[in-house]
């Protein structure tokens, strides 16, 4: 009977965050023993011996000149395409390039025309290499660095939108894709099950969400939103500053039960230590308080922005997580500095949008660009097994919400994705991140045990090989490539 697991001989962090992220069981002790170990940087002397008698190793940010992989070099790219997508993400980096085939592409020449149908110098992204009984499954790319490292910028943000925003210098959630699918590769290669648990309550293919900054209550602008989104049940995360709502008065009152209301800064910045960042949410606790009697645990960071010093003192204040698209977007919930759950949403809002169409000389975007931008970004999250989470302000979404928000649903209803708020899915991916499930694999018997607390969220199963599945000790049926139990 072998115990399933991944092997790890490191504390990487973005490592972590993916192999959390799906429930994996992994372990620091024992890598030898697992069928698949993640790596990083220079290889082990000791990954000889675990490839060749069987074992598959992930290397991410593989280093050049090693003599036990294809022949290499260093070079600076500012992305790459991952395998199985076509538009290219950003990753400013130093990278490694493989003269081998692949999936993916790293280009050594960017943003170059292609002349006499000759395009030279393209390297893969990732790469299998097949030695002994086992493989090493290879990506020259940083990619565990780049996906735990801060750090944002002006930049655009998606291929179907030419607007910017200042956002994440990296798409992170194409390099946990790319991550991801490196692990299933390897568990592949090593005819092993993996075990993982879904992303969605149901395991439905995603959620819908929308999340409201209310940056100045902006009067019947803000009552027209609540009241289009009250009239369709689709419930709403507002996130409420201080100052600005000072600046534009408006209602804050006669919220429907249907919504959610944190909070959402005092003042509209962020701070450089976590004593700045406190008083600014302790002096929006007050407000809110004494305006609704609302005590908040929801919070949203001002204009996107993150740093160490605002998840410490969201920590040490018991606030239930953020979504700030300085740190990451489009993304899977993950824990970030302080602890701190992160609820990653799609940049885009029709605000921002105006104003960078009025900087560019371009016509302001009507309903129907707004409406189509939404519907575009929430059918690629679902592709893609991401939240389909997008937010707006009142200040123009307000005026377009009977317009707009119908379609939102109709297209989320279309997919069976439910309407939840951003606290109720932070909720559910915090009772998943409680669960992992112990699993067991008995090839003579062609039989898997898996032992998990609870059936909520399912449990999903990818197998080469036909297996019968002891789900709580109890015969589940027979999985021969993918299978749900429990939803």
């Amino acid at each position: 009977m072998l115990e399933v697991f991944v092997g790890r001989v490191d504390t990487d962090p973005g490592w972590t965050r993916v192999l959390d992220q799906e429930r994996i069981t992994h372990t620091l002790e024992g890598a030898s023993s697992a069928p698949v170990v993640v790596l990083a940087g220079a290889l082990p002397d000791w990954v000889d011996d675990f490839v060749d008698t069987g074992g598959v190793a992930i290397v991410s940010g593989a280093v050049a000149g090693d003599p036990r992989l294809p022949r290499s070099f260093t070079a600076s790219v500012t992305g790459f395409t991952p395998p199985g997508q076509s538009d290219r993400a950003h990753a400013p980096s130093l990278v490694t390039m493989f003269e081998c085939e692949g999936e993916g592409e790293l280009r050594l020449h960017e943003d170059r025309v292609i002349k006499y149908d000759v395009d030279p110098d393209c390297f893969p992204a990732v790469f299998t290499l097949h030695r002994g009984r086992g493989a090493l499954v290879v990506s020259g790319i940083p990619l565990t660095a780049l996906l735990s490292a801060p750090g944002d910028r002006l930049r655009t943000f998606c291929d179907y939108n030419s607007m910017t925003e200042r956002v994440a210098a990296v798409d992170k959630a194409a390099v946990a894709d790319t991550l991801l699918g490196m692990i299933r590769t390897a568990f592949r290669l090593a005819a092993t099950p993996l075990v993982t648990l879904a992303r969605f309550p149901r395991a439905a293919p995603s959620v819908f969400i929308l999340r409201v900054d209310v940056d100045g209550v902006y009067g019947e602008s803000t009552r027209r939103l609540a009241g289009a989104a009250t009239g369709l049940q689709l419930p709403v995360s507002f996130f409420l500053n201080g100052d600005l709502s000072r600046l534009h008065p408006g209602p804050l009152d006669d919220w429907s039960e249907l919504h959610e209301i944190g909070q959402h800064a005092w003042f509209h910045t962020l701070f450089q230590t976590q004593r700045e960042n406190r008083e600014n949410l302790q002096r929006a606790e007050r407000w809110l308080a004494e305006k609704l009697s609302l005590v908040p645990r929801s919070f949203v960071a001002p204009r996107g922005l993150w740093n160490r010093a605002l998840g410490e003192a969201l920590r040490s204040m018991g606030y239930r997580y953020s979504s700030d698209f300085g740190l990451d977007f489009d993304s899977l919930p993950f824990r970030a500095d302080g602890d701190v759950l992160q609820v990653p949403v799609h940049p885009y809002s029709p605000e921002r949008a105006t104003v960078w169409a009025e900087e560019v000389g371009r016509p302001a975007p009507t309903p129907e660009d707004v409406r189509r931008h939404y519907v575009t970004a929430m059918r690629r999250q679902v592709r893609r097994g991401r939240p389909a989470h997008v937010y707006g302000h009142p200040e123009v979404l307000g005026h377009m919400a009977e317009e707009v928000l119908p379609s939102l649903c109709a297209l989320a209803d279309d997919l069976a994705l439910p309407r939840m708020t951003l606290g109720d899915y932070a909720d559910f991916w915090g009772r998943r991140e409680q669960l992992t499930p112990r699993v067991r694999v008995d090839r003579a018997k062609a039989r898997l045990e898996i032992d998990v607390p609870s059936m909520d969220p399912p449990v999903l199963v990818e197998s080469e090989s036909p297996l019968r599945v002891i789900l709580n000790g109890v015969d589940a049926g027979a999985v021969s490539s993918e299978r749900t139990f429990g939803a």
